[in-house]
Parts: C-alpha cells; sequence; structure tokens
C-alpha cells in the first residue's frame, strides 16, 4: 500500500492541475477564523474564537472562512472529476463504501490537512490540554443530498480516531434536516437508542467545526431538502503513555 501512495502521489504532482491553488500549502492564514500569523504551522497563538462546549466532550467553533470552505468545496470536486475522466493520468481515487471520496491524505490533500491540524493545536491545547498532542492520520468527504441511497442507512456510531473533527463546506440556502444527533450510552457496551438517548442535536454551519471524542456515540440525521457537504478528519493522539480518561473527559471548557 506504500508503494501504491507513493505512485498516486507522484501521479498528482505530474499530471494534476488545482482549480484553486490556495487549498494547498501554504494554506493562506486568511482560510482560518480570528487567527494570525502562522496559522497553519505548529507554532500558532491560541485563536480567538468563541468555543463552546454543547455536551462534555463535544465542542464548536468558528474554524474555516466561508470563502475557504467554497473553494476547498470546489477543489475536492474538481480533483474527483479529473480522476474519473482520465484515467489514463492515474490520479488516486478512494470511494468509501457509502460513495462518498475518502483517504483525502493520499489523493494530494495531505498539507492542507496539516495546515488544519496546526490551526486546531491551539484550540486543542487551551480546552484539552491533557491531550500532548495530536494529528490528523484520515480524512474523507461526507455529501448529503434528498434521493441518496445511503442516507436510509445511517446508523448511530462510534468512530476509529481519538477525536473526529467535522467541519461544514457547504450547505445549501434551502437545507433542512442533515443535522447530528449525539446520544449518551445507557450501560457500558450498550449502544444507545433514539430518541431515548439523544442528548443534543447538532446544526451545521459552513465553516464551523465541531470536534468529538470519537468513542462519542452519533449519527447524521436524514435530509429532506437541499444539500450539505462536511469535510471529517480522524485524528489520533500522540507522545502520550497515560490511559485516556472517559468519554466526555477529552475536550472540555
Amino acid at each position: 500500500k506504500a508503494k501504491e501512495r507513493v505512485r498516486g502521489l507522484e501521479a498528482i504532482d505530474k499530471s494534476y492541475r488545482p482549480l484553486r491553488r490556495s487549498v494547498f500549502a501554504p494554506v493562506p492564514e486568511e482560510a482560518f477564523v480570528g487567527v494570525g500569523d502562522g496559522a497553519a504551522t505548529a507554532t500558532t497563538e491560541v485563536a480567538a474564537v468563541e468555543v463552546k462546549e454543547l455536551l462534555p466532550g463535544v465542542i464548536n467553533f468558528p474554524f474555516l472562512t466561508r470563502g475557504f470552505c467554497d473553494h476547498f468545496w470546489e477543489e475536492l470536486h474538481h480533483y474527483e472529476a479529473s480522476a474519473t475522466s482520465d484515467l489514463s493520468l492515474g490520479l488516486p481515487l478512494r470511494v468509501r463504501h457509502d460513495g462518498n471520496l475518502g483517504d483525502l491524505q493520499d489523493c494530494g490533500f495531505e498539507p492542507t490537512l496539516k495546515a488544519l491540524e496546526g490551526a486546531l493545536r491551539p484550540v486543542l491545547a487551551e480546552h484539552a490540554p491533557e491531550l500532548h498532542a495530536c494529528e490528523i492520520y484520515h480524512a474523507f468527504v461526507t455529501r448529503n443530498f434528498v434521493g441518496r441511497e445511503q442516507n436510509t442507512e445511517l446508523k448511530i456510531h462510534r468512530d476509529k480516531s481519538d477525536l473526529t473533527i467535522n467541519v461544514c463546506l457547504h450547505a445549501s440556502e434551502d437545507l433542512e434536516g442533515s443535522t447530528v444527533g449525539f446520544f449518551m450510552s445507557p450501560g457500558d457496551g450498550e449502544t444507545p437508542q433514539d430518541p431515548e438517548h439523544r442528548r443534543l442535536t447538532y446544526k451545521h454551519s459552513v465553516g464551523h467545526a465541531i470536534i468529538h471524542d470519537g468513542r462519542q456515540w452519533h449519527k447524521t440525521d436524514p435530509i429532506v431538502q437541499g444539500t450539505r457537504d462536511s469535510l471529517i478528519a480522524w485524528a489520533r493522539l500522540c507522545g502520550n503513555e497515560q490511559p485516556r480518561p472517559p468519554v466526555g473527559a477529552l475536550v472540555r471548557l
């Protein structure tokens, strides 16, 4: 798989022509809400944004500007169209089980993900100092629209990540539904039920990030009208040999 990844990245470097170069490193500081110089580096100052704790372990804040979200959304679709329209280019295209574009880190977007990781670092340092550090290792896109078959299969689940970062990149003006429900388990090893164990229904806003423990139970609700696209990034903890705290303790105000 490593050799395949290298071949794919070489094909991107040789043949891919970005639509929006600003999406790739160096990501301009104007892409981030409330951050100063060095937003895309590991030495970022703490971002001056309002962070809200929606549930224990679930935080939400404005993160990316609408302009950058538009460019990112356009670039993702441009990449997908380029990879499918001319297979001779050899551009890697990872399609997830739900039909969405996956493994963005292998499709040339790793510098972008590293920039997002760097800009998130001061927020996590302030609100989750016990994490020490985390790194984004996997990212994909979710696209929700009326008539999408997979919308009927969305279940309450947990992620394979230590932390999940969900950023809305696009939402049509007529969007209804496609909210995210968060649940509390009734007991160890038990899957929560909806609506009995629902504790929060989150409505997406373009550019806003919602971050939660990967073990937090959640699900995307059915979409009623319009469209919504989000970037989902999975992060793992680094350099911490201590046992993980319980759900709800990783991220806090």
